[in-house]
This record gives C-alpha cells, structure tokens and sequence, in this order.
C-alpha cells in the first residue's frame, strides 16, 4: 500500500497474502518478498475493496457502496461473475419495518 491508499484487507490465497489498496488487489510473495499486482476493480475506481472472502478457487470481492459482490478466479485470475444483489435485498427488506430498512 500507499499513505494515499493503505492496504485495507488482508487474505491468504495458495499460500501468499493477498492485500486490497484501495480498488487493486496484490499479491506479496513471503518467500522472495516481491509484490505483484493481481487485478483492479474497474467497475467504480472511487471505491475502496472492504471485504474479500476466499472460497474454494474463488475470491468474492466488495467495494465500499456497492451493491455488486465480484468472483474472482484465484488459479486462471477470471472474473467469473459480477452479482447485483439490490433486488434479493430489496424483497427481504420488504417485510421488515421501517427501523431495519
């Protein structure tokens, strides 16, 4: 990371660390201490990555604000699906009350 953007989120991913600064993933290397850019999120560079949560072979991403959950391929390093998930969030919230909402 940056002063500007510091690294955010930490993950470990086959057997590296893999940082968020901001909207770009790297990956730190512990064994040679090299660092590598992985990917960046394009779909708002304004955006900071707050969580990342490995499954499997896949990485899901989220951006600050953003109701869009990204899967990441960690072996090929695809996209695999970009998941706007406002309108399951909407209907569940539906039958709440005004408090939750």
């Amino acid at each position: 990371g940056t002063p500007s953007y510091p690294v955010t989120r930490m993950c470990v991913v086959l057997g590296a660390v893999w940082c968020a600064t901001h909207n770009t993933i790297k990956r730190l290397d512990p064994v040679t201490h090299t660092v590598q850019d992985i990917t960046t999120l394009n779909a708002d560079p304004r955006k900071s990555i707050i969580c990342m949560e490995l499954s499997g072979l896949g990485l899901w991403i989220v951006q600050q604000g953003s109701a869009v959950v990204h899967l990441y391929n960690i072996k090929s390093r695809t996209y695999l699906l970009e998941l706007n998930v406002v309108t399951t969030v909407t209907k569940l919230l539906s039958g709440c009350d005004d408090i939750i909402r």
